[in-house]
């Protein structure tokens, strides 16, 4: 690796490059807040109403705009392309590191991983990583290849499923919207390598990528059901606070009893469906409340888990028994079959050979009270019973760790410290990542929080405090503000963080401007404090005397959203027509039709104002589908098109407009009204197809993914009358 890779892996995955502001993306945020503003003085005058949990996505947009509110929205678009022109980026990467983000990107037979624990980063070879995934797929017990993808066959089966729940009422409307999913994604698998267990050959734990997939509001629906069962589990525990708050309720504990963890072996992919939907249907039974039949539910989740499929390269899997990791319900699931197991082979030895039990979803911690030769044989019984649970065995008599907690043996019962893995890389953010200046300074104070918050000991607290210190020091983070984040946290001790009430008193939701954290950011901020007074005092609104607006920033793209891939693209946009005989990639004209006559050709084309010129990634030509093309007119002016046909029925439409518009004089089409107005002769007419859409390789929405590409050509090629012949600049599409 050169030195410039290894310095920027050295960032960490979570780091953030600095880039350049994207002024059509502010634009966006822009017209979506004024959407928001729109739709509260549409609906000022109905009735509050519950919002429904559950609720298909709208692409509703009042008609009309208040006045005042459309102003609004001028003033602020016209700011940011102002500022978009004179902002300049600081990078926080040197040019070696930058050109590193390329290299590793184009190495094709390079996989880089978070490991699954302790924070590093992990750079696999392609062939090795494909190998263990092969591997783990040959379980026959666990998958099973399919001959194809299942997606419309499982598609077609879910709606006809939802819709007779829809007729029966089980389900509201707004619960049918949400639940359907019109262009499902693919879910695909990848693993995360387990450094921890071997450095040289790591396995992999495998995790499935399911967002936008079929079955993910499924998932996310059912779990709404079984996350309050959970709560009310026996062992329930809910993070390393609630394990500490129920350590200190504990008293004096005998030398002799011994501290013991558990790990229950690949508990997602070992629950056999028909025990885990029978967990399921037992904690379902002791539900209050429910407003939809238990089958139902139960229905669902059968579907979820025997319909649980997934992608690696171009072959299809289908997983047979456990749920996937990656999936909204699997935790829930998973601590519903594991309350079962426990129900019968731990609770009953509560106060017996157990004086202290609990458990996070795999990872059980408990107290034994007869001596290690029976606890031995207690762990030998659990994994000799006939059930697919199995548990590996940690145990002292002194102190154990649990979660990111060592929990040990104190004078008046146990004592608690933070714990961090000997693997444990420093994966604090770095300072100079390019998140909103108040996240990198909260970080600190809520680390040493957690510090103190972990820590029975104040010694302890404060030896780990200056471990905390100088691992931020190391990560680029200023001294001055480590000491006066250090001071802040030094006001608090671990009762107070304890005891601390975390309910607020409820207040009307603010309006929250999202936008990405951009160079940008504090004029936009400014720009919406300088503007906001011609909205709230307008008295006509109900959006009078309303504070200004929370900006809720995103974060850019981060080194995992850059460098981690979990996809490797089976689409490699080869082409098996005339167009594959050109090595080079612009637009080309076939041997002969009447669109190809019209045809621009070449490797890139210029802008219409500025004559920068921009490269064509694609070979297009008039048989080309799902391109966005331009038209030019003898004024110098572009229009810019899609279509999802071939260019060269799109392009006949164009010119039959036009003929048709230079007979009668007049046209409703911006493109042939302009050659009315202009008088220009039909052989004046030129076209160019400039960019594609490729297939998705996962699937979802190929038409909405044109519509987004053109809208964002109408903007970079300024084409909006005056200045083009597009009458709007369409940002509805990404609502």
């Amino acid at each position: 690796m050169t030195e410039g890779e290894i310095s920027l892996l050295s960032r960490g995955l979570s780091f953030v490059p600095s880039s350049q502001p994207d002024t059509f993306n502010t634009l966006v945020d822009i017209y979506k807040f004024q959407r928001k503003l729109k739709l509260k003085e549409h609906f000022r005058n109905s009735s509050p109403t519950v919002q429904p949990q559950f609720k298909g996505k709208s692409q509703f947009e009042p008609p009309n705009t208040p006045p005042t509110v459309r102003t609004f929205g001028k003033v602020l678009s016209l700011e940011a392309k102002q500022t978009g022109k004179t902002s300049s980026m600081h990078p926080n990467l040197s040019p070696a590191e930058r050109q590193a983000i390329r290299s590793l990107q184009n190495d094709r037979n390079l996989v880089i991983r978070p490991a699954d624990k302790g924070g590093s980063i992990v750079l696999l070879d392609y062939a090795y990583y494909r190998e263990e995934i092969r591997r783990q797929l040959s379980d026959l017990n666990t998958y099973r290849a399919l001959n194809g993808d299942p997606t419309i066959k499982f598609k077609n089966e879910l709606d006809h499923y939802l819709f007779q729940a829809l007729n029966a009422g089980w389900i509201t409307q707004d619960t049918y919207n949400f639940l359907l999913t019109e262009f499902p994604r693919t879910p695909i698998i990848y693993t995360l390598p387990k450094i921890h267990k071997s450095l040289s050959a790591p396995p992999g734990r495998p995790i499935i990528s399911a967002v936008g997939s079929l079955y993910q509001p499924i998932s996310t629906y059912i779990d709404s059901f079984l996350q309050p069962l959970v709560k009310t589990m026996t062992s329930y525990t809910q993070d390393s606070t609630h394990v500490i708050r129920k350590l200190k309720e504990l008293g004096d504990i005998s030398d002799s009893h011994i501290l013991v963890t558990m790990d229950v072996t690949s508990l997602y992919t070992v629950i056999p469906h028909d025990q885990g939907i029978s967990s399921v249907r037992r904690a379902l039974a002791t539900s209050e409340g429910k407003n939809v039949p238990t089958e139902f539910l139960l229905h669902l989740l059968e579907l979820t888990l025997t319909r649980n499929f997934f992608r690696f390269e171009k072959d299809f899997f289908l997983q047979l028994s456990g749920t996937a990791m990656g999936s909204a319900l699997a935790p829930s699931y998973a601590n519903l079959y594991m309350a079962d197991f426990e129900s019968t082979h731990l609770l009953p030895l509560l106060h017996k050979s157990i004086s202290v039990y609990f458990r996070y979803i795999d990872d059980l911690f408990l107290i034994w009270t007869e001596g290690e030769e029976s606890l031995l044989s207690f762990h030998q019984y659990l994994n000799n019973l006939d059930c697919p649970i199995k548990l590996t065995l940690n145990h002292h008599r002194d102190n154990i760790d649990f979660l990111d907690l060592n929990i040990f043996k104190t004078d008046g019962g146990v004592g608690t410290r933070l714990f961090r893995k000997p693997t444990d890389r420093n994966s604090i953010l770095h300072a100079s990542s390019y998140h909103p200046p108040a996240t990198i300074k909260g970080i600190p104070y809520s680390q040493f929080l957690r510090v103190i918050r972990n820590n029975s000991s104040p010694d302890t607290a404060r030896i780990q405090l200056q471990d905390m210190f100088d691992r931020f020091l190391e990560r680029g983070y200023k001294e001055q503000l480590l000491l006066t984040q250090l001071q802040r946290a030094l006001t608090h001790t671990q009762d107070t963080l304890l005891n601390k009430d975390c309910t607020r008193d409820a207040q009307p939701a603010p309006l929250i401007f999202t936008t990405t954290f951009s160079s940008t950011s504090r004029a936009l901020s400014e720009s919406i404090t300088k503007n906001w007074p011609m909205v709230n005092q307008d008295e006509s609104l109900s959006l009078y005397h309303v504070s200004k607006p929370v900006i809720g920033y995103k974060r850019g793209n981060s080194l995992r959203d850059l460098l981690v891939t979990t996809d490797f693209k089976n689409y490699d946009g080869k082409q098996k027509d005339w167009l594959s005989s050109y090595k080079k990639l612009g637009c080309y004209k076939c041997p002969d039709c009447v669109t190809c006559r019209c045809l621009l050709c070449g490797p890139d084309f210029p802008h219409p104002h500025t004559g920068k010129r921009y490269k064509i990634l694609h070979r297009l030509g008039c048989l080309s589908t799902f391109v966005v093309y331009i038209i030019t007119c003898p004024c110098g002016l572009y229009y810019v098109g899609k279509t999802v046909t071939t260019l060269r029925e799109r392009i006949g439409n164009h010119r039959s407009a036009i003929s048709r518009a230079l007979k009668e004089g007049e046209s409703i089409q911006p493109v042939a009204r302009h050659f009315v107005n202009m008088r220009h002769p039909l052989p004046t007419f030129k076209c160019m197809a400039i960019d594609h859409q490729p297939p998705l390789t996962r699937g979802g929405n190929r038409d909405l993914a044109l519509l987004r590409r053109e809208s964002r050509w109408i903007y970079k090629l300024d084409c909006v009358a005056p200045r083009g012949l597009n009458e709007i600049l369409p940002l509805g599409c990404f609502i």
